[in-house]
């Protein structure tokens, strides 16, 4: 009986160290979209929502310099990634249940507590350092 008490000790010690684990991850970033853009944004960068009235929905591209709304939307955020995406990132939820699949020039994307991000890495790891992340 000892024996099967030490075990199942032994399981909940591991399920208890993953699920810290999972959630030490998950809160290291940040809660939504809005968080997300307004840390960024008083970080000193410029975001374009993905709405025309400059609201975010669900995603907005992040520079160093202001760009109009069309430009920042018109960008495929899809396949090989243009010259287009220099000095620019695109922040949307993550999706736990359709996860991104493809992103420009397959760049992997980070996982920024419950917001994925990708697009120029140099930019996207200025962020990081920046924010402190």
């Amino acid at each position: 009986m000892n024996g099967k008490r030490g075990l199942i000790l032994v399981a909940a010690i591991i399920v208890f160290c993953v699920a810290v684990s999972q959630f030490e991850q998950r809160c290291s970033g940040f809660a939504d979209l809005r968080h997300a853009r307004q840390s960024i944004e008083d970080a000193g960068y410029h975001c374009v929502g993905d709405v025309a009235n400059g609201q975010t929905l669900s995603g907005f591209v992040v520079s160093r310099t202001p760009i109009p709304w069309e430009v920042a939307n018109d960008m495929r955020k899809a396949g090989p990634m243009g010259k287009e995406w220099t000095g620019r990132a695109w922040i949307t939820r993550e999706a736990r249940l359709v996860p991104t699949t493809t992103t420009p020039g397959d760049s992997a994307p980070r996982v920024w507590g419950n917001v994925l991000a990708f697009g120029d890495q140099e930019l996207l790891d200025e962020i990081e350092k920046r924010l402190n992340m």
